[in-house]
């Protein structure tokens, strides 16, 4: 299933979950912040693939570039398995998520995150 990014970029869980991590983003260039890296340029990390190298080529150490990506990539993997579109599949994780994006979005959680998907569904 092809993506329209236009579309999902306009869908309101994209919206909140890009705000949380352009937040995360912002909060990481203040001086003083204590993941604040030696060198943060706003530019490491875009909106389509999430991180663009940053600090050093080709790995990323920043959470947020790493959060983003990992998130769009298990929408698009659910949403091959469940023939939906990705901004559907955010919109409802958003809609239900009560916490950071860190914790609701752990790795150990897809199984819950595929389960409120076929719930949501069902409704």
């Amino acid at each position: 299933m092809k993506v329209d990014w236009k579309v999902v970029a306009h869908s309101e869980g994209y919206k909140k979950f890009k705000k949380e991590i352009l937040n995360d983003c912002t909060a990481q260039l203040k001086p003083g912040h204590k993941r604040n890296p030696p060198v943060l340029k706003p530019s490491c990390f875009n909106l389509v693939n999430g991180c663009t190298g940053g600090y050093r080529k080709n790995d990323c150490w920043n959470q947020p570039c790493k959060q983003f990506k990992y998130v769009i990539d298990l929408a698009k993997k659910f949403s091959l398995k469940l023939n939906i579109s990705v901004d559907k599949i955010l919109d409802i994780w958003e809609q239900n998520r009560r916490y950071n994006i860190y914790n609701f979005y752990q790795k150990y959680r897809e199984g819950d995150l595929f389960k409120l998907i076929e719930e949501s569904l069902q409704q």
